[in-house]
């Protein structure tokens, strides 16, 4: 088709303001997700919550309209390493990319890793970090792999529980953040994320996210969630004697609204 005359003078504006648009609007971009639930640990003691957990995320981001959502459950390395190459490459600029896991985790002092099923009773430091998934490490981090495919990543890690790994079960916080990201991690330094509050329990999800997802599904930011969920979660351990403060790192360039709209 050939346009000429106002036509054909009008179309340049038209196309600069929707490249303007298309620029200011990161809610034009696909929104995606990966979900992992690591519960039937090989080697180590089975999970109860990671199972329900990542369940329940798939369900959020699917009822919220999700682009596509990748929901898997108990992944080796090798697994993890095949859904995370495969979920990054379908990641284009402007997008909004969210992974979310659920399951065994440990850090080194300055860098958060998440495991596979596959992972060993106990190793050194160093084997781990070969046998492991950073979350963000400055080059080859699950966060920096998104980033650098130009999307708003967004993480959600609910690691912390009880491990024989070398530091514990402590996840850091990870700093400094690729921009635009943001990273959601269920327990701060030194503190247990518990599954559970008694054997008991009504709920069948972590004490994390019983806090953090139904928050996000009532329209709260990312930002919001976190400020919120912090004291709610830190007084639901305490009722057990236990300390569980979620903590939270950004470079957001927005507000954090995963969804169409945020707010009441």
């Amino acid at each position: 088709m050939r346009i000429t005359g106002f036509g054909a003078r009008l179309l340049p504006s038209i196309i600069l303001s929707a490249l303007l648009l298309a620029m200011a609007s990161p809610s034009l971009g696909a929104r995606l997700a990966l979900i992992i639930g690591n519960r039937h640990y090989i080697h180590l003691d089975e999970l109860a919550a990671p199972g329900s957990d990542a369940a329940g995320y798939a369900k959020l981001f699917t009822d919220k309209h999700f682009d596509q959502v990748i929901l898997k459950h108990d992944l080796s390395l090798l697994d993890m390493d095949q859904a995370l190459a495969a979920f990054v490459a379908t990641i284009q600029p402007g997008d909004t990319a969210v992974f979310v896991f659920s399951g065994q985790g440990w850090d080194d002092g300055s860098t958060a890793y998440v495991t596979g099923v596959d992972a060993p009773v106990s190793a050194s430091a160093s084997l781990l970090r070969r046998i492991s998934v950073p979350l963000v490490n400055g080059t080859d981090g699950i966060i920096e792999r998104m980033a650098h495919r130009g999307a708003r990543s967004v993480a959600i890690v609910d690691v912390g529980r009880e491990s024989p790994f070398p530091s514990g079960a402590t996840a850091a916080v990870p700093s400094p953040l690729p921009p635009n990201s943001f990273v959601m991690l269920s327990t701060g330094a030194g503190q247990k994320a518990f599954d559970a509050l008694s054997l008991d329990d009504s709920s069948d999800e972590s004490v994390f996210t019983r806090v953090y997802l139904p928050l996000l599904r009532s329209g709260e930011t990312l930002l919001d969630a976190a400020r919120a969920a912090q004291p709610r979660v830190a007084n639901l351990a305490a009722t057990i004697g236990g300390k569980q403060q979620p903590a939270y790192a950004d470079s957001l360039l927005d507000d954090g609204c995963l969804f169409d709209q945020c707010g009441p």
